[in-house]
This record gives C-alpha cells, structure tokens and sequence, in this order.
C-alpha cells in the first residue's frame, strides 16, 4: 500500500494486526506511562497514536493533532465515550467517525479532511489519517482505557 507519505505496513507482535507508521517516522520509545496495562499513546513529536498493552505495540497510526490555539491538551486521561458515528457538535455536519473522547471535548478519531490535506493541525483533536487502522483502534479501545498524550 503506497501513499503520499510512503506508508510501511508491517505486523504487530502482538497480535497479527496491521501496524501503520509513515516512511521516516521515529520509532521514539515509548513513554513510561504507557508501558503497563492497556494505553493509548498519543506521541505529539513521531506523530503516532500507538495502542499498547503490558508495554506491546499492539496498533500504530499516523495523526496530527490541535495548532497553537486549539492546543491538543498533554498529559494522562481515560476514554470516556466511544462514539462509531459521531458528528462534532462544535462545528456542525463534520464527521467525526471512530470518536474516542479522553478530555472535555477532545477526542481520537479518523479524519476525511485530513486523508485529502495530508497535513495540518485539527480543533484540539487527535485526528488519524487511515481509516481502517482508526476503526482496528477504536474496536480494541474500552471505555477506562488510558489515553498518555505527549512529546517524545
């Protein structure tokens, strides 16, 4: 599968699922909050969402995140609420599919704008670029999981 971004796909070890990272990406480590029990490790500087049980790489997706005055908020969360086919509230008719809120209006989720822009920032988000490794997360994620959002 080759993209403007000159994606790898690889499998993960732990488990057969796709493991989705843009050519170049850094394989930073991950940060101590997230190697145990289930997480979501959103790293803002490889600019990864990355599932991880017991300190596993289960899942990794390409995202970008919120600009300078709609900051992405750092630190540690829970998945509050899934929502398959969410529509924002906040700016009406925008798709928001495979919804997975952490803090206040924030939420993980698949982005149609950004697979067209390749590029960006959203509204405070963290919006992904592949939808079908969006919709793999979001059917692993459990509402409790934690969410470590971060730079690298």
């Amino acid at each position: 599968m080759a993209g403007r971004r000159g994606w790898l796909i690889a499998l993960a070890a732990a488990g057969a699922l796709p493991l989705m990272v843009p050519s170049g990406a850094s394989a930073a480590p991950l940060d101590p909050r997230c190697t145990h029990g289930r997480a979501i490790c959103v790293d803002k500087s490889s600019q990864t969402v990355r599932f991880v049980r017991n300190g596993n790489v289960v899942l990794s997706v390409w995202a970008r995140f919120g600009g300078s005055s709609t900051p992405t908020r750092n630190g540690v969360f829970h998945v509050y609420w899934k929502d398959r086919n969410h529509v924002s509230n906040l700016y009406p008719g925008l798709p928001m599919p495979y919804a997975m809120f952490f803090s206040g209006g924030q939420a993980i989720h698949y982005s149609p704008a950004f697979n067209r822009s390749s590029g960006g920032h959203s509204h405070g988000c963290v919006e992904t670029h592949d939808r079908g490794a969006t919709r793999e997360l979001y059917d692993l994620v459990r509402e409790g999981d934690r969410v470590v959002v971060y730079w690298s």
